[in-house]
């Protein structure tokens, strides 16, 4: 679970094995990348990722960059919303870097504000997955601020 700035967010174990089975720990592992699939719990400040998704044919992936672009992420918002009788939503996105601790660049920086431009209906998260550490970030004023881990990540 990390939390901070009066929210929670807590992760599935299945969403978490993925994001642990993309770590970049190799040379020649490109990044790894998909959006967040979950719900906001019986109060506005407690989330749950459920599902992500992951790079799919059309993506394009290296090292250090890549680009969503595969219909398959849009499609798979559209069905768990659909599916779960709109319980299930776009909570924003994930992605991997080479790095022990990760930090956002300013590509993932602009990234997150167009994402939050096109959603600005709804409290989204945007997860880096280091070699070794896992940090959510949230856009909080009008900065980006990384939440504490709290006790396990998943459950």
């Amino acid at each position: 679970m990390f939390g901070g700035y009066g929210l929670t967010i807590s992760i599935d174990r299945s969403v978490w094995m993925i994001w642990q089975s993309g770590r970049q720990v190799h040379t020649n592992v490109p990044e790894s990348f998909g959006i967040l699939i979950g719900f906001c719990e019986k109060n506005a400040e407690s989330y749950r990722i459920e599902h992500v998704t992951t790079p799919g044919k059309s993506d394009v992936q290296s090292r250090t960059h890549f680009i969503m672009q595969d219909l398959r992420h849009q499609k798979a918002a559209n069905q768990a919303f659909h599916q779960s009788d709109a319980c299930l939503g776009y909570l924003g996105t994930w992605h991997t870097h080479p790095e022990a601790i990760p930090s956002p660049s300013i590509v993932d920086i602009n990234d997150w504000l167009a994402c939050i431009e096109r959603n600005p209906d709804r409290q989204l998260y945007f997860v880096i997955v280091g070699t070794e550490k896992t940090r959510v970030f949230i856009k909080h004023g009008n900065q980006f601020k990384k939440l504490k881990e709290q006790g396990s990540n998943m459950s």
